[in-house]
């Protein structure tokens, strides 16, 4: 009675499945609000009203900081634009460039309406293949939601800590776009297919070790998962960001911006149903059939993307 009082207050900090008290049922009651355990991060120390309040303001504070510093041309911070080649009449800049109107030929899509834009899109294999890409890519980076409750389950830990834990799949998208934004525009489209494919095949491996880590020995689970959390953001991240912008640029021209709605249409699609029945297949069925339905899906992605760059770069002009 007195936890569901001190609940209703907030005043309760719950974490892993200890109870109040300190030293069993007999245990006498703390006078102050419940410290259900002690020495966790930050979601154990405070509720979750506070949690919510401290984003809010960290928020706001970005927000408000960017509007004050970042201006909107280089003059603002006493910069000088590069001055522009002088052109010929014909479009052609002294260094042998072209400019102006001739800079770039028409792009096919650019005369069609949204209709008969969507009808291009659907006649393109390359365009197929890239939406059946991130439709598995899409179900795999949202994985994510039920990394915490799938390490809190496996590994024993508390909500807390497993949510700690499953922050090493963003730590590892993050450290893979910092990585990526060097060195993709260096390969040719011939190498993404061995990059990415590379990357992809990897991922495989590691939803493969999260699928039968029941094998590793118990004193190592913990940070074996971790690391190969973290190393399946860092493969699968590139893969799901990256191509689909390129190729909505590149293949839409002025209806890009449809083609990257359309795309992002069907990777949610796909999420939708994952997120909606995988958290039941997980409860009746267990991990080990989650995660071999995760693993396939991963496979199914690594095709679909290879499949993908190898069209595209079978398509680029041959010199």
């Amino acid at each position: 009675g007195e936890i569901a009082r001190q609940l209703d207050e907030g005043n309760v900090v719950y974490c892993g499945q200890r109870h109040a008290g300190t030293g069993g049922n007999d245990s006498p009651q703390p006078d102050g609000p419940f410290e259900l355990c002690h020495d966790e991060p930050l979601l154990s120390l405070v509720s979750w009203r506070v949690v919510f309040l401290i984003s809010a303001l960290l928020t706001t504070a970005v927000v408000v900081g960017l509007f004050l510093v970042l201006k909107d041309r280089p003059s603002d911070v006493d910069l000088e634009l590069p001055p522009e080649p002088a052109t010929s009449d014909l479009g052609i800049a002294n260094d042998g460039s072209v400019d102006g109107p001739m800079e770039r030929e028409p792009h096919p899509v650019d005369s069609l309406s949204l209709s008969r834009a969507y009808l291009y899109f659907a006649r393109s294999a390359r365009c197929w293949f890239i939406c059946l890409s991130i439709v598995f890519l899409t179900i795999v980076m949202d994985f994510l939601t039920f990394i915490p409750i799938y390490l809190a389950e496996s590994l024993d830990l508390n909500s807390s800590r497993a949510s700690m834990a499953g922050s090493s799949f963003p730590a590892g998208m993050f450290a893979a776009l910092l990585c990526t934004s060097f060195v993709y525009d260096r390969l040719t489209k011939r190498g993404l297919i061995f990059v990415l494919g590379g990357l992809l095949l990897t991922s495989c491996l590691c939803v493969l070790v999260l699928w039968r880590l029941d094998l590793a020995p118990l004193s190592i689970r913990t940070p074996a998962a971790i690391a190969t959390i973290f190393a399946l953001g860092f493969t699968i991240s590139p893969a799901y960001y990256v191509p689909m912008s390129v190729f909505s640029v590149a293949f839409g021209g002025k209806h890009s911006g449809a083609l990257v709605a359309l795309i992002d249409v069907f990777g949610y699609s796909g999420a939708l149903l994952f997120n909606f029945f995988g958290g039941s297949i997980a409860e009746h069925f267990g991990w080990t059939v989650f995660l071999g339905g995760v693993l396939t899906i991963t496979a199914l992605a690594t095709i679909c993307m290879v499949t993908f760059l190898t069209l595209d770069w079978a398509r680029q002009p041959r010199t």
